[in-house]
Formats: C-alpha cells, sequence, structure tokens
C-alpha cells in the first residue's frame, strides 16, 4: 500500500472514530458540559465534525487521485492536530489517562503521516 493509500485510510479511520466517539458520549450523558456551557460544547462539537468531514473529503480525494486531495488532508490534519492535543488535555484534567494515551498516540501518529506526506513530497504519491 502507497502512503497515499495509507493515508486516505488513516483519515477515513479517525473520521468515523470521531464522529462514533460524540455519537456515543452524547447518546450516553457524558458530556457534563453540555448543562453548564452549552454553547461552548456546541462550537466545539461543530469543530470537531468539521474535521471529521473535511478527513473524510481529503480520503476521498486522496483515492481518486486528485489534484486538490493534498491541501485538503493538510489542512484536515491540521485541524486534527488541534483536536486531540485540546482533548489530551481535557482528560488529563480529568485523570483519564487511557483517553490521554489515545489522544497522544493521534498526536503522534498525525505527525508522522504528515512529516513522512512532506518529505516525501506528492510527486511521489
Amino acid at each position: 500500500m502507497n502512503l497515499q493509500k495509507i493515508t486516505a485510510v488513516y483519515a477515513i479511520i479517525v473520521a468515523i472514530a470521531m464522529l462514533g466517539l460524540w455519537a456515543m458520549l452524547l447518546t450516553a450523558g457524558e458530556v457534563d458540559e453540555l448543562d453548564d456551557a452549552p454553547l461552548e460544547v456546541a462550537y466545539h462539537l461543530a469543530a470537531e465534525v468539521a474535521t471529521a468531514v473535511l478527513l473524510l473529503v481529503a480520503a476521498v480525494g486522496l483515492l481518486q487521485v486528485k489534484p486538490w486531495a493534498p491541501p485538503v488532508f493538510f489542512l484536515a490534519a491540521g485541524m486534527l492536530l488541534y483536536t486531540v492535543i485540546v482533548s489530551a488535555g481535557y482528560y488529563a484534567e480529568r485523570g483519564d489517562a487511557a483517553m490521554v494515551g489515545m489522544f497522544t498516540l493521534l498526536t503522534m501518529s498525525t505527525l508522522i503521516l504528515v512529516t513522512l506526506t512532506l518529505h516525501r513530497g506528492r510527486a511521489s504519491w
């Protein structure tokens, strides 16, 4: 599997996981801040959904070898990096080491993938 396909599959998996996690948290009533700060949660959720959607758009473009796909992926990856770093901090405050570990792993894997992609350049895809 080449780097372009790996990147697309990664983007799809992460996007589905993001949407799934939020669906699970909201359905289970696990978003405590929903009562105290509903606008903050709504804006945060909008940013996360936008990140997931952009990851999916980039993945489709990468799989179809569209010239616009790599820049869209880099934008989505930047959005993803922001959200996983903020999420790690949120769970660190709550003392949830497993979630901190998961978000740290996502941060590192995203950084590695972006670095590889930048290093190899779009022409080598």
